[in-house]
């Protein structure tokens, strides 16, 4: 978290010198630092839950298992075989149980937070937001050779707040009923491509609104490649290419 509010002072010193980001666009920015550091904070409370839990489980069910295990071992059973053979059935049983309540405390401790996770459940959190609001199904891929622990905190603040400008006009004048979000890799690069089924307009003729110039300049920033294609009646697709890394 730390290292992302570095990253976004860097940025503000940097694109705020330029006249065409709005002041929008810098509560984007907030909102979304704001957002992750939300979700950490409950990431973390998750974590100490777990942790409890975990705690409990060892220190008392466990406990109380192997006790009653334990006295099992010491009662004084009939000569009748039957009988010695569920005896020994249930103690197995019982030590069984034990070896798998003792796995699930390891695996309640191992903290799988991090910012992959964040970034991903906040794109997937926008698009359900969204979807709501502009009454549209939507369908969201993302790759699962994409390491975003590689991938720059610049990139993903920037990626987000394209993706909602994007959203924010499809639902303004697109008037699409379904919508497809798609994170993958090309070589060294991060592609996302958000595609709608709406009524779409001729970009060769079309003057490109300020949301787009600003989703444009973004991508030129980070040194990636920006390029929108649309047909009337027949959607719009942004495609979006970035380098993982980038050098302030």
């Amino acid at each position: 978290m730390i290292a992302l509010k570095t990253y976004y002072k860097l940025l503000n010193s940097s694109e705020r010198m330029h006249s065409g980001e709005t002041a929008q666009q810098k509560a984007t920015e907030e909102i979304y630092l704001l957002t992750l550091e939300q979700q950490a904070i409950l990431e973390e409370k998750k974590v100490q839950e777990r942790n409890r839990i975990s705690q409990e489980l060892h220190d008392g069910i466990l406990g109380k298992l192997f006790g009653t295990r334990i006295n099992l071992g010491f009662l004084e059973i009939t000569k009748d075989k039957k009988i010695q053979e569920q005896h020994q059935y249930y103690l197995e049983e019982l030590q069984d149980i034990e070896k798998e309540i003792r796995d699930v405390p390891h695996q309640l401790n191992t903290d799988t937070t991090n910012t992959d996770i964040n970034f991903t459940n906040l794109i997937a959190q926008l698009l359900q937001d969204k979807s709501i609001l502009g009454n549209f199904k939507y369908e969201l891929t993302i790759s699962e050779q994409i390491s975003w622990k590689t991938v720059n905190e610049l990139v993903k603040v920037n990626l987000y707040c394209i993706i909602q400008e994007s959203l924010k006009n499809i639902i303004k004048h697109a008037n699409a009923s379904q919508i497809l979000l798609v994170f993958s890799m090309e070589q060294e690069c991060l592609v996302v491509e958000l595609t709608d089924n709406g009524i779409g307009f001729n970009s060769n003729k079309t003057t490109k609104g300020i949301g787009l110039k600003n989703a444009h300049s973004r991508i030129q920033k980070l040194n990636g490649k920006f390029h929108l294609s649309s047909v009337i009646n027949q959607g719009t697709s942004i495609h979006n290419q970035l380098p993982i890394t980038i050098t302030i």
